[in-house]
Protein backbone atom coordinates (compact mmCIF):
# COMPACT_ATOMS: atom_id res chain seq x y z
CA UNK A 1 0.00 0.00 0.00
CA UNK A 2 0.87 3.59 -0.69
CA UNK A 3 1.31 5.99 1.91
CA UNK A 4 -1.94 8.22 0.64
CA UNK A 5 -3.74 4.70 0.67
CA UNK A 6 -2.63 4.17 4.19
CA UNK A 7 -3.70 7.33 5.32
CA UNK A 8 -7.46 6.82 3.58
CA UNK A 9 -7.80 3.23 5.25
CA UNK A 10 -6.55 5.46 8.58
CA UNK A 11 -9.84 8.01 8.04
CA UNK A 12 -11.72 5.17 7.51
CA UNK A 13 -10.98 2.85 10.59
CA UNK A 14 -11.27 6.73 12.37
CA UNK A 15 -14.78 7.00 11.31
CA UNK A 16 -16.00 3.47 12.22
CA UNK A 17 -14.54 3.73 15.76
CA UNK A 18 -15.92 7.51 16.17
CA UNK A 19 -19.43 6.12 15.28
CA UNK A 20 -18.56 3.71 17.58
CA UNK A 21 -17.59 5.75 20.22
CA UNK A 22 -20.87 7.69 20.05
CA UNK A 23 -23.34 5.04 20.80
CA UNK A 24 -24.49 4.36 24.28
CA UNK A 25 -23.25 2.52 27.17
CA UNK A 26 -25.80 -0.04 26.85
CA UNK A 27 -24.45 -0.77 23.22
CA UNK A 28 -21.18 -1.87 24.49
CA UNK A 29 -19.37 -4.54 25.93
CA UNK A 30 -19.62 -4.48 29.72
CA UNK A 31 -16.67 -3.45 31.80
CA UNK A 32 -15.56 -5.65 35.16
CA UNK A 33 -16.68 -3.22 37.09
CA UNK A 34 -20.30 -3.29 35.72
CA UNK A 35 -21.01 -6.80 37.24
CA UNK A 36 -18.57 -9.00 35.71
CA UNK A 37 -16.22 -11.23 37.43
CA UNK A 38 -12.66 -9.88 38.57
CA UNK A 39 -10.20 -10.47 35.58
CA UNK A 40 -12.88 -10.92 32.61
CA UNK A 41 -13.84 -8.33 29.98
CA UNK A 42 -16.58 -8.68 27.59
CA UNK A 43 -15.16 -8.81 23.63
CA UNK A 44 -16.79 -8.50 20.69
CA UNK A 45 -15.94 -8.12 16.81
CA UNK A 46 -16.17 -4.53 15.63
CA UNK A 47 -16.91 -4.25 11.84
CA UNK A 48 -18.18 -1.14 10.07
CA UNK A 49 -19.79 -0.44 6.81
CA UNK A 50 -18.68 3.06 5.11
CA UNK A 51 -19.96 4.66 1.94
CA UNK A 52 -17.48 7.03 0.46
CA UNK A 53 -18.70 10.13 -1.40
CA UNK A 54 -16.42 11.25 -4.53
Amino acid sequence: MAGNEFARADAIADCVLAAFDALPAHRKPRLPSSGLKAGRREWVPLAGIVLENG
